[in-house]
């Protein structure tokens, strides 16, 4: 898979990824949640693959609950709006 450079940029921002692989019964299909520093503290990600891009629709976790509403700051120069443990947006600044 090709990734142009925004995709790169955001593929992994934080050198320390931790990864927590799992299987939920209801859905017949394993993610990953990936943990991202960002400017209000350690985010978990759940994504597909463990080398996905986070994306709108993915859910967001902090401290094992949804992910408080706001903006976070995602890497060098990305954002990301969560509204109910989701998001709902990604921006440069």
């Amino acid at each position: 898979m090709l990734l142009n450079n925004t995709q790169k940029d955001i593929q992994n921002p934080t050198p320390e990824i931790e990864t927590t692989t799992f299987a939920s019964p209801e859905i017949e299909k394993t993610t990953h949640l990936v943990s991202y520093g960002t400017d209000h503290g350690k985010i978990d990600i759940e994504l597909e693959q463990k080398t996905d891009s986070p994306t709108t629709g993915n859910r967001v976790f902090q401290n094992g609950q949804k992910a408080p509403n706001g903006k976070y700051k995602l890497g060098f120069m990305w954002y990301v709006r969560i509204e109910d443990g989701i998001i709902r947006e990604m921006s440069l600044i």
